[in-house]
């Protein structure tokens, strides 16, 4: 990435991601699928795309950007309406070691 932002800094992205047993944070931003769907495959076309550039929203603040913009979708924090897609739920769900470590029961 090429920027002149006094802040910018080196992110490793894969193993941030994927945690460790040292580093069990996967604090990442994450795109909101239900804000910036992919894209339907188009007929001659490789692969689906979606926008090149979107607003992420971080990993642990999902749930309350999903009670800001999307208040219609069921999630841990909201209990009525439609269903979240599996896929958005998994993205932004805690994995037990980093449960663990945080100390969440």
């Amino acid at each position: 990435v090429s920027t002149r932002c006094p802040y910018h800094t080196s992110f490793r992205w894969a193993s941030a991601d994927a945690g460790s047993k040292n580093r069990p944070c996967r604090n990442v931003p994450i795109k909101c699928k239900l804000c910036h769907p992919t894209l339907a495959a188009v007929t001659g076309k490789r692969s689906c795309a979606g926008a090149p550039h979107v607003d992420a929203i971080w990993r642990y603040n999902m749930i309350d950007h999903l009670n800001e913009s999307h208040p219609q979708y069921v999630h841990p924090k909201n209990t009525h309406g439609h269903p979240l897609p599996p896929d958005i739920l998994n993205s932004f769900t805690l994995t037990s070691l980093e449960q663990r470590d945080a100390g969440i029961p």
